[in-house]
């Protein structure tokens, strides 16, 4: 989630909002943002929902490893 937030606040440009310090390339939704900032955002989706699955088979295979070891 604060990865989400952080890319969203990171592209936003709220100096028109009176935010300052919050220059990004977009002030509104739109097809560039789509394309980029939400491939972003997917992507870390992506690596996240697998992230877990690939550490309990690495915990998995450095136990069967060292048993076979003794």
């Amino acid at each position: 989630m604060n990865t989400g937030i952080l890319i969203l606040i990171a592209n936003a440009n709220l100096i028109s909002q009176g935010i300052p310090f919050v220059d990004g390339k977009y002030s509104d939704f739109n097809t560039n943002w789509y394309l980029i900032t939400g491939d972003i955002i997917v992507q870390t989706m992506m690596i996240n929902s697998v992230t877990p699955a690939i550490i309990i088979a690495i915990n998995l295979i450095k136990f069967k490893l060292k048993n076979a070891w003794d």
